[in-house]
């Protein structure tokens, strides 16, 4: 079964280094607004840190975000406040009965969710997923053959070319066509939005 079946899918891009894969977060906070939720999956190491990092620079955020692995919750200050989970230890839902994570999911703010399979049975119908993989991983290397090179950098005129159906990866930081990148620091990064008359 697809995990995606109820998703739309909103972005795919490539990025090649860590900033690539900021600059993308904070491009993407320019959609969300109060009571969004964004639950960000990847293995560990994937970036799912470093994304966040970039969706509250999108939001004004000024104060150092780090993971909450053992707090479960850090809350920025933004345009609007931000409340950044990590449930990376947490094994079942009932662990969280006195954080009161319905209040955080339904108020005001932006939630960010690390590891968010915990709690999926919570997620408000509207959410955003973000999925993040490594270089290694069997679907960054089935986008990588679809683009159809190592270098992963074209031009947007090239790739619109190449990709009319609008799905094709993206590389991310066309400036930086002349950087020689380490594939251990390439991602590829996948934006949805829930979409609850597919579920």
């Amino acid at each position: 079964m697809n995990k995606f079946a109820a998703y739309r899918l909103l972005d795919r891009i490539i990025t090649h280094t860590p900033q690539q894969t900021i600059d993308f977060g904070s491009r993407f906070a320019q959609r969300l607004g109060p009571a969004d939720v964004i639950a960000l999956s990847g293995n560990l190491g994937s970036g799912k840190t470093t994304c966040i990092r970039g969706i509250c620079t999108g939001l004004q955020v000024t104060e150092l975000i780090t993971s909450p692995s053992f707090t479960l919750i850090n809350e920025y200050h933004g345009r609007v406040p931000v409340f950044h989970f990590d449930f990376y230890r947490i094994q079942e839902p009932n662990e969280l009965h006195d954080l009161g994570i319905a209040d955080y999911f339904y108020g005001d703010g932006i939630c960010l969710v690390e590891w968010p399979q915990v709690v999926e049975t919570l997620l408000p119908a509207h959410h955003f997923r973000i999925q993040l993989y490594h270089a290694n991983e069997k679907a960054f290397g089935r986008f990588s053959r679809q683009a159809g090179a190592t270098d992963l950098q074209h031009t947007e005129a090239g790739e619109n070319d190449r990709y009319k159906d609008g799905n094709r990866p993206r590389g991310a930081g066309q400036d930086d066509t002349a950087t020689k990148f380490s594939p251990q620091d390439q991602r590829l990064i996948e934006a949805y939005q829930h979409d609850h008359t597919r579920d």
